[in-house]
């Protein structure tokens, strides 16, 4: 995946990928040390991957949209828990 594709995505996503991609390249080098992967260049492959993701990841090149709803939300529950407090306009006598 391009890095422009990895920066669009959350850090949450970008997280639960590198995962995934660890996962694989553990797979990966168990069978090649079975002998049954002929292509050693997909190791290399998801190496690239998983420093690209990181690399975003630390960076914080990732998109915030994730974060912005959570204050939202966050915002709107405090407010909510605020008591109400009526404005009272005075008058003239």
């Amino acid at each position: 995946m391009k890095a422009l594709e990895l920066r669009k995505m959350t850090k949450v996503k970008l997280q639960s990928r590198l995962a995934e991609k660890k996962a694989e390249l553990i797979n990966l080098e168990f069978e090649m040390k079975l002998g049954k992967v002929k292509n050693a260049h997909d190791k290399t492959k998801l190496k690239k991957e998983i420093a690209r993701i990181m690399t975003i990841v630390n960076r914080g090149e990732y998109s915030q949209e994730e974060a912005k709803e959570t204050v939202k939300k966050e915002v709107k529950k405090a407010e909510k828990k605020l008591p109400n407090k009526k404005i009272v306009k005075k008058t003239k006598k």
